[in-house]
C-alpha cells in the first residue's frame, strides 16, 4: 500500500490561494514518488480554487463549523495517514497535537 499524505489548508478571497498552491506543488512531488494525497478544506476553498477539484487528489470538504476540529478531519479521511501537512494560519499547536492520534508525522508550514 502506498503512503498517504493529508493536506490541511484553505483558500478564500480574504486569505488568498497561496496555501493551496504551495500544497498542490508539494502533493505533485509526493505523487510522483508514489504517495496517495488527500486535500481537506472548506467549501470556501473549493469556491475560491475550483481547479483543486480537477486534480487527481482525493477531496474532503470540511463543514464550516468543523474546519478546526481534528476529529472532523479524521472522520473525513476515514483512515490514518503517514504524513499530515498543515498550512493554515488559523490552526495551531493544539490542533496539530490533537492530530497525533491518526498522523504518523506532521509537517507544519508557517511562513
Amino acid at each position: 500500500m502506498s503512503p498517504h499524505a493529508i493536506f490541511r489548508a484553505d483558500a478564500s478571497p480574504k486569505i488568498g490561494a497561496g496555501h493551496i498552491m504551495r500544497c498542490m506543488a508539494l502533493a505533485d512531488s509526493l505523487m510522483r514518488d508514489g504517495w496517495q494525497c488527500t486535500f481537506a478544506a472548506t467549501a470556501a476553498t473549493h469556491d475560491t480554487m475550483p481547479q483543486l477539484a480537477k486534480t487527481p487528489y482525493h477531496q474532503i470538504q470540511l463543514e464550516d463549523d468543523a474546519w478546526d476540529r481534528p476529529d472532523a478531519l479524521m472522520e473525513g479521511a476515514g483512515q490514518p495517514c503517514n504524513l499530515l501537512i498543515v498550512d493554515h494560519y488559523g490552526l495551531d499547536r493544539i490542533y496539530e497535537t490533537s492530530c497525533r492520534s491518526f498522523a504518523e508525522k506532521i509537517l507544519v508550514v508557517d511562513d
